[in-house]
């Protein structure tokens, strides 16, 4: 053999080797790196907290209780929304500065339709619409404001959110709704005790 043509293509045949060599190393290395790449690595999906703190998501509404019973915070609102102011306080209605209140110890109507007139009002009465979007997105006997006409329902002291409304509704319901002649008992749950309105039943 010819040393002067043998020695280099011993050196290429090294070469090519080493290169050989270098590629089946990289081609072991490349899966064990590949499953790390957020291409190919599966997603964990999201903790439940994780889900609670994004905005927007998991959030649940703004409690208008505050922790109290619901017939306790509809006593709350039966004060603050004025009701009493024309269905006085024990809910028997009459004459008051808004027109005659019906009587809510009588009335026929159940916790589902009382709430709708709360929040929408009586069209043609001093009966307010507490709700804020009532005729005007929020759906008040099928009708929108502007066909009530000059019968729209009286701008309310306070407006009230559902929440407020379903709670005041259940406490006409329960503590109010078919009770019969008021006694003292019945004023004392409502004012407290020793409330001079109460003195009445002394």
């Amino acid at each position: 053999m010819n040393p002067k043509t043998f020695l280099p293509s011993l050196i290429a045949v090294l070469l090519a080797c080493g290169m050989l060599s270098t590629l089946w190393i990289a081609g072991k290395l490349e899966p064990a790196n590949s499953k790390e790449t957020p291409s190919t690595a599966a997603e964990e999906p999201a903790a439940p907290e994780e889900l609670a703190a994004a905005p927007g998501v998991g959030k649940a509404p703004k409690v208008t209780t505050e922790g109290k019973d619901d017939l306790a915070h509809g006593k709350e609102v039966y004060k603050k929304a004025n009701c009493a102011g024309c269905h006085k306080w024990h809910g028997g209605g009459g004459g008051s500065y808004g027109g005659a209140a019906l009587s809510l110890r009588e009335t026929i109507l159940n916790q589902e339709q009382i709430v709708e007139v709360i929040a929408c009002g009586r069209p043609g009465t001093g009966m307010p619409a507490f709700h804020r979007q009532a005729y005007k997105g929020y759906d008040c006997f099928g009708m929108t404001w502007d066909e009530l006409g000059e019968d729209k329902p009286p701008k309310p002291p306070k407006r009230l959110r559902i929440p407020d409304i379903e709670s005041v509704a259940a406490y006409i319901v329960e503590k109010i709704k078919g009770k019969g002649d008021m006694t003292k008992a019945q004023c004392v749950d409502f004012w407290g005790e020793g409330a001079r309105e109460c003195g009445r039943f002394e």
